[in-house]
């Protein structure tokens, strides 16, 4: 036992010799080393600021260089104190001290510009450059040529920009998408463009330029399907409706994207047969999918059917579905499988008897359902009465239906499962609700 204890005395009197030599060696470093590295002695009278000195390194002596604080004595010399850097002294001269930038003088340089290092173009300038070597001073240029089947060019379409004028001199851009540049046999979409923010000779080229999805032209079927979902009655005068609109043929999508803008609360579904169009509706028309609209490629008239099947009902169906030639009877739209009583008897059925429209036009087929329906037709040259046949054939399936037409040729019928009563319609109201969605008649300056 005592040499246990006598173990743990000497084991602990070793531990305070240790810490009692490390105490030592610490107070040692403190007292011999100098002032902390990378700051300035302070010396004892530190009057105002301690001289900086040599004690500083890594900080080059400022001397007279240094407007505002006055000189810290003469002994502080310029020049080989600074390697690495050029002297600051009132010897220091603008212009050739600075080699490689040029003198800008009072010129400013625009700050959203700064980034793309470019000159930002008048808006005279730009319409200049614009007209004179991109459109080769002709009102039209193709900024593409889309064919999905190379072998064909019959399947071949041109995306086409247009310049307009308006009557305050002004001038804008819009997109066709058109079988034939010169537009002599019609087109099948236009939309506005969004001149660039920034004017220069990189944003010149209009096939980059972004499409204005929020506008429509008044004359287009788009707008004509559109309005009447309002002139009709069938939805109040409200950007807040609701509901759920189902498209077969989708074009180029400028419906679509245009009522997923305005119209945030209704749900969009769009069916095309053809994946093209939905090609065409990303990459050249200002399309895409959002949280209320979506594009699937399938049958639009399996999809209707199928519907019918399950028992479920649409606020509103809009068909844009044509033949690409010309078909024997002349009826680019709607197309035969549209115009099926197995078809018309199942879209009778899923719009529902609340107040459902049809309206088709005859050029370019579009139709809405359950609540509004419409259609787009297009009989090439009105032979044997095509519009009053198609007419007769819908009146059989529904209630009410309606044909007219446009100043472009275009010949819509719509359709309800009840009397549609328009007395109740606040026409001054309603023209000026569809002004403030910006539905313009831009496209008669371009024709």
């Amino acid at each position: 036992m005592a040499l246990y204890l006598n173990f743990r005395r000497l084991r602990a009197a070793k531990k305070v010799r240790v810490m009692f030599n490390t105490f030592l060696v610490m107070a040692a470093m403190v007292l011999v080393s100098p002032a902390r590295p990378g700051k300035a002695r302070q010396g004892p009278a530190r009057p105002g600021k301690a001289r900086q000195g040599p004690a500083r390194p890594g900080k080059a002596r400022q001397g007279p260089a240094r407007p505002g604080k006055a000189r810290q004595g003469p002994a502080r010399p310029e020049g080989p104190a600074r390697p690495g850097k050029a002297r600051q002294g009132p010897a220091r001269p603008e212009g050739p001290a600075r080699p490689g930038k040029a003198r800008q003088g009072p010129k400013m340089i625009h700050a959203a510009n700064y980034c793309m290092k470019e000159e930002e173009l008048t808006d005279d300038q730009f319409y200049d450059e614009l007209q004179t070597n991109l459109f080769k001073n002709q009102q039209h240029r193709i900024a593409e040529i889309e064919c999905p089947d190379l072998k064909d060019n019959s399947t071949c379409l041109y995306i086409v920009d247009r310049i307009g004028y308006s009557g305050d001199r002004s001038w804008f851009v819009a997109r066709f998408l058109t079988p034939v540049p010169s537009l002599t046999k019609g087109f099948l979409s236009v939309s506005l463009l969004s001149k660039p923010v920034f004017k220069t000779m990189s944003t010149v080229d209009t096939a980059v330029w972004p499409v204005d999805i929020g506008t429509m032209d008044a004359l287009t079927p788009n707008a004509y399907e559109l309005t009447s979902l309002f002139t009709s009655g069938h939805y109040p005068l409200s950007t807040d409706i609701s509901g759920n609109i189902t498209f077969l043929g989708v074009a180029t999508g400028g419906l679509m994207s245009f009522l997923a803008m305005h119209f945030k609360n209704l749900n969009l579904t769009g069916i095309d047969i053809n994946p093209q169009s939905e090609y065409l509706a990303k990459k050249w028309f200002g399309y895409k999918d959002r949280e209320n609209s979506r594009i699937l490629i399938g049958d639009g008239a399996e999809y209707i059917k199928e519907m019918a099947r399950r028992g479920e009902n649409s606020d509103a169906v809009l068909i844009d579905a044509c033949h690409n030639i010309e078909p024997k009877d002349g009826i680019y739209c709607p197309v035969e499988a549209l115009r099926t009583p197995e078809f018309l008897d199942s879209l009778s059925r899923v719009i529902g008897s609340k107040g459902t429209v049809i309206l088709i036009n005859f050029r370019f087929l579009t139709l809405i359902l359950s609540g509004i329906t419409t259609f787009n037709l297009f009989n090439l040259y009105n032979k044997s009465g095509g519009y009053e046949k198609v007419w007769e054939n819908f009146s059989q399936h529904f209630v009410d239906c309606h044909l007219t037409r446009n100043d472009i040729g275009n010949a819509f019928l719509m359709c309800s499962n009840y009397k549609l009563d328009r007395s109740k319609v606040d026409i001054p109201k309603t023209r000026e609700f569809l002004r403030q969605l910006r539905i313009q008649g831009f496209m008669k300056k371009l024709l």
